[in-house]
């Protein structure tokens, strides 16, 4: 039962996170517990909780994983990209990379915890309960890292239009 559970639990859980990944998932979760079920403590009535504990570790490890890759694809394409000619959409283009690269910037200045959750509700599409249940923490956990994740990231964005119009108009 357990089994079947966390199988239906994972192919909705790993459907949202990691896409076309989610059965490696599943696969890679018993997997691992198979190997490290020495380690499982037999006093607990079900296996439930560690397997989900595992696949979540999975899931972040897939996550950092695809984080890597899409950094690399973007500078593998800034580099095999030539100068914007000087037509219509350059300075869109411009703007584009800017914001971008100011996104980019500040997720990294979050501390993990509020980058795991906020990635999971914002990318992913998890409503926060889910995004808990994911990580780990509490439901009201995961609101408050998310409410936190907000505020800085909107301050630091805030502060990077400020900047990017003060450099603007002094140019």
């Amino acid at each position: 039962e357990s089994c079947t559970r966390l199988e239906g639990d994972g192919e909705r859980l790993g459907g949202n996170v990691v896409g076309t990944r989610c059965a490696n998932i599943a696969a890679e979760t018993f997997t691992v517990a198979f190997e490290s079920r020495t380690r499982f403590d037999t006093g607990h009535s079900s296996a439930l909780p560690w397997l989900i504990g595992i696949a979540v570790n999975l899931v972040r490890r897939d996550l950092r994983t695809r984080g890597r890759s899409i950094a690399a694809l973007e500078r593998a394409h800034r580099r095999d990209t030539p100068p914007a000619a000087a037509d219509t959409g350059a300075d869109e283009r411009i703007d584009a990379e800017a914001d971008a690269a100011a996104l980019r910037t500040a997720l990294v200045d979050l501390s993990e915890s509020e980058r795991d959750v906020f990635l999971l509700v914002a990318w992913d599409q998890l409503s926060p309960h889910e995004a808990a249940t994911a990580l780990g923490i509490t439901s009201e956990a995961a609101r408050t890292r998310l409410r936190r994740a907000r505020q800085r990231l909107r301050h630091h964005l805030d502060e990077q239009q400020t900047t990017s119009t003060e450099v603007r108009t002094d140019g």
